[in-house]
């Protein structure tokens, strides 16, 4: 199929120097589409000289080209944007191939596009004064997710030389941010932001209702803090669309869900509520300051105010530093218990049953009342089995004790002699004089005279009569012990 020409727009963006923002909390959107992304294309790799480069027919974004390029031939849409970079440079390679090139086969290479949703978690990178070090990439983030996406007073920026695709609609109503940063470009009013979206550019970059994303100032000055409200109900369910799906397997079997998070975790977590004389700042410094010592620098944590107006602390264990956030979870709730900073409740939720069989020692100390019974029981069953096993052992090796157990099973003789190890006869190692196996054994009392056995003079009923054989009766010899039973005198 032929595609329409059209008439493209071809921009040379130069980088503007805009305000400077020192806020807090920015969020940072990551996706791009880009021309060297190779994430925006079928083949999941660049083009290459002898490619054919397709860009389907209604496709309508902005793509920026940050280099030099080199293909065969380039198929336009119908609509779109290029923006070129200062070093951009565009050739066709008529298929030709130089020798310091790459291999390059040559196919027809689509493009795809990363249309990323406003309301999707990972598509922000979060930076903000109330996330202690926060390890970027890692899970569980202690962040929660309503607070991964832009609060009402948010920086929200869309970094330079990047274009992007960002779907903001949404039933959850009018979406607000402080400013918004395109390109270096600074909106910190809905007159300017607006004019811009409604533009050919802006309706490329956002694929949005024009007045569902607003800009408005809105700096925070209340001394308890101000909410993000993110966590209220109907946008946390847009929110968790994206991520209840893709919740991971924990390592502990105890839990928590914070307020805010889509997903369980394994961790910790204080949620205070508090009275007319609270601040916000002493706690949120005691909590850094925690969080910052040496011995806590692998605990991430995060602090913030929820939609209802409670004080919530998140903290999460590191790769190597389990249990801990557990502990500072309860180094917590004992400061406030002792000093209060105006906070009236606190409630703790910790998890510290590891599936990973790794228990913390810091959590030794920690054991509920059924806990240390249990180990104390345990202690006094070892003890009494190692004094059951300790007795037996004495009691054979008392002078005199004697024990002779003689047992044939599928072929094989066991023997025990007094304190005498078990020996196992194998009937293939009893060889009669003949060369016959057999399956017998040497009575050690055969024609042995009793007096040997009691080492003195024998009893007179042991004593055998004149003209007998010396020996002693096998009162079990030639006995069926299937059918009968010997019955004791």
């Amino acid at each position: 199929m032929m595609y329409k020409t059209f008439s493209h727009v071809f921009v040379l963006l130069l980088s503007c120097v805009g305000e400077s923002y020192s806020s807090s909390t920015m969020k940072t959107w990551i996706l791009n589409n880009n021309f060297n992304n190779p994430n925006n294309w079928n083949t999941k790799r660049n083009p290459c000289s002898k490619d054919r480069v397709v860009f389907p027919a209604h496709e309508n974004v902005v793509v920026y080209i940050p280099g030099s390029l080199k293909f065969r031939t380039m198929v336009l849409p119908m609509n779109g944007q290029f923006v070129l970079g200062t070093s951009a440079v565009i050739s066709l390679s008529e298929g030709s191939v130089s020798a310091a090139s790459p291999p390059c086969e040559g196919q027809d290479v689509q493009f795809e596009g990363l249309k990323g949703n406003w309301f999707d978690p990972p598509n922000w990178n979060v930076s903000s004064s109330s996330a202690i070090n926060i390890a970027g990439g890692s899970y569980p983030s202690p962040i929660p997710h309503s607070e991964q996406v832009p609060c009402p007073m948010d920086n929200v920026v869309f970094p330079v030389d990047k274009s992007f695709k960002v779907s903001v609609k949404t039933q959850t109503g009018e979406i607000k941010v402080n400013s918004i940063i395109i390109n270096g470009m600074v909106y910190d009013n809905n007159n300017s932001f607006s004019t811009f979206i409604r533009s050919p550019t802006g309706k490329r970059l956002f694929d949005s209702d024009n007045s569902l994303l607003t800009v408005e100032k809105n700096d925070c000055s209340d001394s308890t803090s101000c909410a993000c409200g993110n966590d209220r109900r109907d946008i946390l369910l847009v929110i968790c669309a994206f991520r209840t799906p893709q919740c991971p397997t924990l390592q502990c079997s105890d839990p928590i869900q914070p307020i805010g998070h889509c997903c369980q975790i394994c961790g910790s977590s204080l949620l205070m509520t508090y009275g007319a004389d609270f601040k916000f700042n002493p706690v949120k410094q005691l909590f850094t300051g925690h969080l910052t010592k040496p011995q806590n620098l692998e605990v991430q944590g995060y602090i913030s105010k929820t939609h209802d107006n409670k004080i919530q602390m998140i903290f999460v264990d590191g790769k190597s530093s389990y249990g801990k956030a557990a502990q500072l979870a309860h180094e917590f709730e004992s400061s406030f218990q002792k000093e209060m900073f105006g906070v009236t409740s606190v409630v703790m939720k910790r998890s510290v049953q590891w599936n990973s069989g790794i228990f913390p020692s810091a959590h030794k100390s920690e054991l509920s009342g059924g806990g240390v019974a249990g180990v104390i029981i345990a202690l006094l069953i070892l003890v009494a089995l190692a004094a059951s096993v300790y007795f037996i052992y004495k009691k054979r090796r008392i002078p005199g004790f004697a024990f002779a157990r003689f047992e044939s099973e599928r072929g094989r003789v066991e023997l025990e002699l007094g304190t005498t190890p078990h020996e196992v006869l194998d009937p293939a190692e009893l060889v009669s004089s003949s060369g016959k196996h057999s399956t017998s054994f040497v009575n050690p009392m055969f024609e042995s005279s009793a007096a040997s056995f009691y080492g003195k003079d024998e009893p007179e009923e042991f004593k055998t009569p004149e003209g007998e054989q010396n020996g002693l009766e096998n009162p079990m010899y030639l006995v069926d012990n299937g059918v009968e039973t010997m019955k004791q005198q």
